[in-house]
């Protein structure tokens, strides 16, 4: 008989069960580690999102301003989705949707103008998408290249990245107050502040059981109750009055919800008790304080105006409740024209209600005293001002900003040596005097005249008749008798030559006596303040850039956009060759007054017209139509033939004369004009580096040509804002667009700056602008 002997060591089942249990366990700190690293990539996004959110918005306030990128113009929802990786564009647009901004506009931000430079994400070393966009008007924080976690991917704070990150989000407080009483009473209120009291009650009744109201301790008034459990809400105790609560107090009186309502009863006396009732006993009572509520409006107790040389201000004192002041949002409303007329600051604008304002107005700052100040330039006369208490309450005011009086003015000619103008102001109650005195630099003032006006006198006219300069500096004083109301206003006035230099001789031309092209006509200014030539068969305009040293026609470096050493411009290029012979030749070149127009169209173009853009229809150079947009600059990158587009389309404006030529604007020229405006005439040294207040920029619409005459410059029209222009720079294979549009503000997007675009862009704020060369 064999003997059959034990093995030592591990059975196999034994072995199985081994491995399985240290694969779990491997498997378990292997996921507690990755959701551990998860969690720390959510945390640092939600981190640098709040961080952003804040100083943006800080930026905002100081700035009137998104510190975007210089070149970058604003996104749409779409444009934003483009940028994203395909794979978690859905998710994005479900980010965007559930925050409410599938209408914003959106902007790339420049971490560097809020000082946020320490930010682990949108570095752009994970591409182009590796960026944060701001969403206005809610300045929501988007990291656009997305982070992938615990399978999904986050794109800004959401409920489903603030559980973890604990980052706020920017929600009304919600916190509660439960009441459970021995009589099975309950009540649940909200304890922050509100204009709403959002009380909810239950109540188990028994039979022979009642249920009562007291407010601030008076008078227990009976509630419609029924056997069984009983529930009830109100939100404000003159509803109960009005029935439209789902608690039913017939006999509560309208002075005992004002106890409360109307803040008649002291803070500690502001409270409602539920009383339950067996027989005579109580066998159950909750107090319900309600010092929290507050439906009453806030306030601006008292405004004082004051009046500087650039601007004035409203110093306002604010007033609450007692929840104390939120924010104070406000608008400009209304302003003063030129001819001192009251009018709405914003076109087609008649008025601004408080979702409008608290979206999208002008935010300022609260100092601890509950004051603000807010300035506004000298046109503004009236501001909307809404004012935010804590309890949600939101009061608005038309508030001035400036005094009654305002100094207008026209120009009935400025022909040298004669200088007729008239002062108009605003209706003042009382006599006053006016005076007038002139100066060639704007620091010395001469040959002062007074003028007493009688009451309700509006306007009065005065000449000077030994004016020598080509431009006048004028100052128009008003004031009363005892100088309790005076203001001063100081205008600069070009003045036209009597006798207009220019020549019908093309090889008598130079920079300072231009030849006037054949069919065109004089139509107003010198080669210093702008001279302005008219097509007599269609009315076009064009003014003239002198050029008096041929050394220095040049594209100029602004730094605004991209470099001079970035764009290119073939100088042996056929058509750029003979436009350099021609003003090496002629002095000068003519550009267009205005930018492109569309004929006969006369309110701005919003929507695509489709007008062909193949030289069949010619472009205007008029006041008062809309700017030729929707057009690309071609459909070949090619100089020579770049097919339909504005080059195409501004060629196609003078292309059979035998003494002239048109052409798209050459970046050169664009240069040359605005040194023009900066060293002649008005001698705008600031205007091509920041051209605000001298453009049609944001907030405003597009506008039609020449819209208004402080976007004249040297009698050339909308350089700066309004639409981009396209121009032949080169810029790889885009093309730049000068100018900035009304999309944009005056500072960063100036006159001069540039920006690439593909050809094809074809889009609503692109135009053009045509020049002309002598052959």
């Amino acid at each position: 008989m064999k003997k059959i002997t034990k093995n030592k060591g591990i059975s196999l089942i034994v072995l199985v069960v081994t491995i399985i249990v240290a694969i779990i366990l491997v498997s378990t700190v292997t996921i507690t580690a990755v959701s551990a690293i998860d969690n720390s990539k959510k945390v640092t996004l939600a981190s640098d999102l709040k961080d952003i959110e804040d100083a943006v918005e800080s930026y905002y306030i100081t700035n009137f301003t998104i510190p975007s990128i210089d070149n970058v113009l604003p996104l749409t929802k779409d444009e934003v989705l483009a940028l994203t990786r395909s794979k978690v564009s859905s998710k994005l647009n479900t980010e965007i949707t559930e925050n409410e901004d599938l209408s914003s506009q959106f902007y790339k931000i420049d971490l560097s103008k809020i000082n946020v430079t320490k930010t682990a994400y949108g570095n752009k070393k994970l591409g182009e998408s590796d960026i944060f966009v701001i969403a206005y008007p809610s300045f929501k924080a988007y990291y656009v290249y997305g982070i992938d976690a615990t399978n999904t991917t986050y794109f800004s704070i959401t409920s489903k990245i603030s559980s973890v990150s604990k980052v706020d989000q920017p929600t009304v407080d919600n916190s509660v107050t439960t009441i459970i009483t021995s009589g099975n009473v309950k009540v649940i209120k909200n304890n922050s502040w509100a204009n709403k009291m959002g009380v909810n009650i239950e109540a188990d009744m028994a039979p022979g059981e009642t249920l009562y109201m007291s407010v601030s301790g008076v008078t227990n008034r009976l509630i419609t109750t029924t056997v069984g459990m009983n529930k009830f809400s109100f939100d404000l105790l003159s509803n109960i009055i009005n029935n439209k609560e789902t608690i039913k107090v017939p006999s509560l009186t309208l002075a005992e919800a004002n106890y409360i309502e109307e803040g008649i009863k002291p803070l500690s006396e502001r409270y409602v008790d539920i009383l339950k009732y067996k027989g005579s006993e109580i066998i159950g009572k909750v107090r319900i304080d309600l010092s929290n509520f507050s439906k009453k409006l806030p306030t601006i107790t008292s405004a004082v105006l004051s009046s500087y040389d650039n601007m004035n201000t409203v110093k306002l004192q604010l007033a609450s409740s007692g929840s104390g002041i939120k924010e104070v949002r406000y608008e400009y409303y209304k302003k003063y024209t030129d001819n001192a007329e009251i009018d709405n600051y914003y076109n087609n604008i008649t008025d601004f209600d408080s979702t409008y304002l608290l979206s999208k107005g002008k935010k300022a700052k609260i100092a601890n005293d509950l004051t603000t100040t807010i300035n506004a330039p000298k046109n503004v006369q009236m501001i909307k001002v809404a004012v935010v208490d804590k309890a949600g309450n939101v009061n608005l005011y038309n508030q001035k900003v400036a005094s009654n009086l305002y100094i207008g003015y026209s120009i009935d000619e400025n022909i040298q040596p004669n200088l007729k103008l008239i002062a108009k102001i605003t209706n003042i109650s009382e006599a006053v005097t006016v005076k007038f005195s002139k100066s060639i630099d704007g620091v010395t003032y001469t040959d002062e005249t007074s003028y007493s006006l009688p009451i309700n006198t509006l306007s009065k006219q005065h000449t000077f008749t030994n004016v020598s300069s080509s431009k006048e500096y004028v100052k128009i004083s008003v004031n009363n008798a005892n100088s309790t109301i005076k203001e001063t206003r100081v205008i600069t006035v070009n003045m036209k030559d009597a006798l207009p230099k220019y020549t019908t001789n093309k090889l008598a031309s130079k920079y300072n006596s231009p030849y006037i092209p054949i069919n065109f006509e004089y139509v107003e200014g010198t080669y210093e303040t702008g001279l302005v030539i008219k097509d007599n068969n269609n009315g076009n305009e064009f003014v003239w850039i002198p050029v008096a040293d041929f050394s220095k026609f040049s594209r100029v470096e602004y730094n605004k956009g991209n470099t001079v050493a970035s764009c290119t411009e073939d100088k042996a290029q056929p058509e750029l060759a003979a436009i350099y012979a021609s003003v090496e030749k002629y002095g000068g070149y003519y550009i267009a007054r205005y930018e492109a127009g569309l004929p006969n169209i006369a309110t701005p173009a919003t929507a695509n017209h489709n007008t062909v853009c193949d030289g069949t229809i010619k472009p205007v150079s008029k006041l008062g139509v809309s700017p030729w947009n929707f057009i690309p600059w071609g459909a070949n990158n090619d100089i020579a033939s770049p097919g339909n587009g504005a080059v195409t389309v501004a060629r196609s404006m003078y292309n059979n004369k035998t003494d002239i030529q048109s052409t798209l604007i050459y970046g050169v020229q664009w240069d040359a004009a605005l040194e023009f405006i900066k060293n002649y005439g008005i001698k705008d040294a600031a205007y091509p580096i920041d051209s605000t207040g001298k453009g049609n920029y944001y907030p405003n619409s597009l506008k039609v040509t020449g819209a208004s005459t402080a976007y004249k410059l040297n009698n050339i029209y909308d350089m700066a804002g309004n639409d981009w222009e396209w121009t032949m720079e080169a810029f790889s294979t885009s093309r730049d667009i000068r100018g900035g549009s009304y999309l944009n503000n005056g500072n960063e997007h100036s006159a001069t700056f540039r920006y690439e675009n593909s050809i094809a862009g074809n889009v609503h704020f692109i135009t053009f602008r045509p020049s002309l060369y002598i052959k």
